[in-house]
């Protein structure tokens, strides 16, 4: 069973329609927070990008590392799925 995923240009429509900002001005926010992150990984930063979400930078046996995310109480009052 799949599960339905949003993609970046719907997930920024929608984001569009809620806030009256244009697509592109949306766009480019997102574009360069996504760069802010990035940075921030490299630099073994966490960042919290939208209110109760962290994404941080994990370690795997001393050798990889690679982003992850964690969800806080602004996320926790989602029915649970069946």
């Amino acid at each position: 069973m799949n599960k339905e995923k949003m993609n970046n240009k719907d997930f920024i429509r929608e984001v569009s329609k809620k806030t009256g900002f244009t697509m592109n001005d949306i766009k480019t926010v997102y574009d360069a927070g996504a760069e802010v992150v990035k940075e921030n990984l490299v630099n073994d930063i966490s960042t919290a990008p939208f209110q109760g979400m962290i994404i941080y930078p994990a370690t795997y046996n001393n050798t990889v590392t690679f982003p992850r995310a964690r969800f806080g109480k602004a996320f926790h009052d989602l029915s649970p799925i069946s």
